[in-house]
């Protein structure tokens, strides 16, 4: 699933070998490479004294120290399909009670650096209505005379990775039925991909969607701190943009009200 990448021969954390054998100084050395102000931060949500809190955070990190040799922090870039050939790869557990399958459409993130335009918005919107359609439609499939139990599509980080997204269809399918699981779906992807949605479809997912998002702005003096926390960690990984609930609010009825 990651040709001509690290992540095909270990995960990020590294190698088993490595985890169970590793000598103390490459721990140090490990530590003082990567755990560094540049790539920390910390994040402080609540009722609190914000100057208070400013000066005991500054108490405490005020001398922390910058390298200025430090190592350059990359992303392990994830190529696309050579030839536009799928890439299949089959895992098994023996622990595992449930038969699934994973259909992953990869396609290119969207730059961090302009994530701070409005226009990120309507491209946030327009990918959130492809992946509700695509769920809407794929879970016709699902049900108890069906060769499918359940089946749920998302859209994100492709397999964890920070330069490629996926959309991703999951399928939960009854044993000894993956052929005909397997049929159903891609058939209905193929549907999808030739003649796309119809009015009645997006109507319904956007009306749901305007649901969720009136909903969240009437509680929005309800929301949890570790859901604040939440955006503030995907802006300082991913560039998120982190606006208030008012102004995200207005942000989508504008852009929902635009397209069609």
């Amino acid at each position: 699933l990651f040709p001509n990448c690290k992540y095909a021969n270990r995960s990020p954390i590294g190698t088993m070998d490595i985890v169970d054998h590793f000598p103390i100084q490459r721990l140090k050395d490990y530590y003082n490479k990567w755990y560094r102000p540049d790539l920390q931060a910390i994040i402080v949500v609540g009722d609190v004294d914000v100057d208070a809190v400013q000066k005991r955070i500054l108490q405490f990190f005020r001398h922390t120290y910058l390298d200025p040799k430090r190592t350059f922090r990359a992303y392990e870039p994830v190529s696309n399909n050579e030839g536009g050939k799928p890439l299949i790869s089959i895992q098994t557990d023996p622990e595992e009670t449930q038969l699934e399958f994973r259909v992953m459409f990869k396609r290119e993130i969207y730059n961090p650096d302009d994530k701070d335009r409005q226009g990120y918005y309507a491209v946030k919107y327009t990918e959130k209505m492809v992946q509700l359609l695509c769920d809407q439609r794929i879970s016709n499939y699902a049900g108890t005379e069906m060769p499918i139990l359940s089946t749920e599509v998302t859209d994100g980080n492709y397999l964890g990775s920070y330069t490629k997204n996926a959309l991703s269809v999951n399928v939960l399918y009854r044993k000894g039925e993956l052929d005909n699981a397997l049929q159903a779906v891609f058939y209905e992807l193929g549907r999808i991909r030739e003649l796309g949605f119809t009015e009645k479809e997006y109507k319904k997912v956007k009306n749901d969607f305007l649901a969720a998002l009136d909903n969240k702005y009437n509680n929005r003096q309800n929301i949890t701190n570790n859901e604040y926390i939440q955006q503030y960690v995907d802006h300082f990984l991913e560039n998120e943009p982190f606006p208030s609930i008012s102004d995200e609010y207005h942000i989508f009825k504008k852009f929902i009200n635009e397209m069609t």
